[in-house]
């Protein structure tokens, strides 16, 4: 029984929000913003930024929400912005909207964030890969990225979420010796996009849709950077190379210290350290 217990507690600090929302109506246009955008998230990741972002194929928009802790000057996060606002301005008839309350304590965020219904349960596969800081920065590796876009973008009006959540102190813990996969030390983003059917659609309809996703379109964002990998709570359960994927060069690390501490592999999920040894319904050992 737990008597007692001691929490750390820190101070408040103060956060900035920032919104940008632009539309772009001639799609090459559209995918040319995508790259500069992408070229931009290494100076807002410098300036102490992160938060996501959401394309939209079917609308040509990007809908980005930046959130830099610590930081109450609101002029010093605009002058950040300004350059890639005044970009997406630039295009002819596009919709962009710029926003940015001032700051409050992040204690207020986190009570506006946690009110709501939590909608759950839905026909949906989800695919990932971590891009790095390095791809980033590369000369080509943004229009690169965009190309991807584009390719993925007509099929069911893919929408790509990104989740500028590496970087920062992620980077520099790479030292850390941890079960963590390496990769998430050279990135600076997450980024997935989902597939669905509705309830009516016959199984092998719902198959086709789950191969094609692992088969054809995965690897197509996977061949951008091939050593990099995925975060495995949001990423597609099919992945082939699961192991190198989920976890890197740390994998056999893990199945042996899996193999000392849960010899009869009590514990199992699917895809996890050692699931290899069951079935593809985890059901029975092989």
């Amino acid at each position: 029984m737990v008597t007692s217990a001691t929490i750390r507690t820190f101070p408040d600090d103060m956060v900035i929000v920032s919104s940008l929302n632009a539309t772009i109506p001639d799609r090459n246009q559209f995918y040319s913003f995508i790259a500069d955008f992408h070229s931009f998230l290494p100076k807002l990741s410098d300036a102490g930024g992160s938060g996501y972002y959401l394309t939209s194929y079917e609308t040509n928009t990007i809908i980005i929400a930046a959130f830099f802790a610590g930081q109450s000057n609101t002029n010093v996060t605009e002058a950040l912005f300004a350059p890639l606002t005044q970009k997406a301005r630039e295009y002819p008839n596009s919709q962009v909207d710029w926003g940015q309350p001032p700051s409050f304590p992040i204690s207020v965020g986190i009570d506006m964030i946690l009110t709501g219904t939590d909608v759950t349960a839905s026909n949906t596969l989800l695919s990932s890969r971590l891009i790095s800081r390095k791809f980033l920065e590369s000369p080509d590796g943004p229009t690169r990225l965009s190309k991807v876009f584009k390719t993925l973008g007509p099929n069911q009006n893919t929408v790509f979420i990104g989740c500028i959540v590496a970087g920062g102190q992620v980077a520099r813990n790479e030292g850390i010796d941890s079960a963590l996969n390496p990769s998430w030390r050279k990135a600076l983003v997450h980024l997935s996009f989902i597939r669905t059917w509705k309830t009516s659609t016959p199984f092998p309809e719902q198959a086709i849709i789950a191969r094609n996703m692992t088969d054809v379109e995965t690897p197509i964002l996977a061949a951008l950077e091939p050593d990099m990998g995925a975060y495995i709570n949001e990423a597609d359960p099919n992945e082939r190379r699961w192991q190198e994927v989920f976890w890197g060069e740390n994998y056999d690390r893990l199945l042996q210290i899996k193999a000392k501490w849960d010899a009869e592999e009590l514990f199992m999920c699917k895809p996890c350290i050692g699931s290899e040894n069951w079935d593809a319904e985890s059901i029975c050992r092989k």
